[in-house]
């Protein structure tokens, strides 16, 4: 179909992502999800972790008294940063390693891959499901 298919008729949709930031707020402008940590799709988990972003920050801004003292403020977000940072990189590592064994073209290397996904047990696939999508917010 790609070769019968019209060149300028083909999207190309590259796919990127990046190292989750190292700062994570300036003052009261504060990033979240894709603007701070853009994942792959391989883990199925970006608009997941922009959600729990959301929570995480609505929760440490909640113990501001209100959102008047600056130094409460500087507090919460730097708590928000420190909880966030170490999973969102996390997921952002295992997308980026899952995108490097989906996209292997070579016929022989994807049989071996595919040989030994199929013989991983399903118990360290639900695991690592778990390890996914349980997080404590």
């Amino acid at each position: 179909m790609v070769e019968a298919s019209q060149e300028d008729a083909i999207l190309r949709t590259d796919i990127y992502d990046r190292v989750p930031g190292e700062r994570w707020f300036n003052g009261r402008v504060v990033l979240a999800g894709d603007a701070i940590h853009p994942c792959a799709p391989f883990v199925g988990q970006g608009a997941g972790i922009a959600i729990e972003d959301g929570v995480v920050l609505a929760k440490e801004l909640s113990l501001t008294n209100g959102l008047e003292d600056l130094g409460m403020i500087r507090q919460a977000l730097e708590a928000y940063q420190a909880r966030r940072a170490p999973r969102t990189r996390q997921l952002v590592m295992e997308g980026r390693k899952r995108g490097r064994l989906c996209s292997i073209e070579n016929g022989a290397l994807c049989a071996v891959r595919n040989t030994a996904m199929s013989l991983v047990p399903s118990r360290v696939w639900r695991r690592q499901l778990r390890q996914f999508l349980i997080y404590d917010i």
